[in-house]
């Protein structure tokens, strides 16, 4: 149970990592020009989204870790 609790905490601070990339900082980016800064914002808030997912799972299923 702490482990999953421990995972719901993960999976929250890394949303919140990624709510803070996405939507505006790349689309403001690639607004004003800079393409490649944006498309790398874009990947990391994208890395983030997919490590919360991952949290989100493992505190699902704690057996399957």
């Amino acid at each position: 149970m702490e482990q999953a609790a421990s995972e719901f905490d993960d999976a929250q601070r890394t949303m919140d990592d990624f709510t803070d990339i996405f939507p505006m900082s790349w689309e403001r980016d690639f607004e004003d020009g800079d393409r490649e800064r944006g498309a790398q914002l874009l990947t990391d808030a994208q890395i983030h989204f997919k490590n919360g997912l991952k949290h989100m799972h493992n505190a699902l299923n704690p057996w399957k870790q």
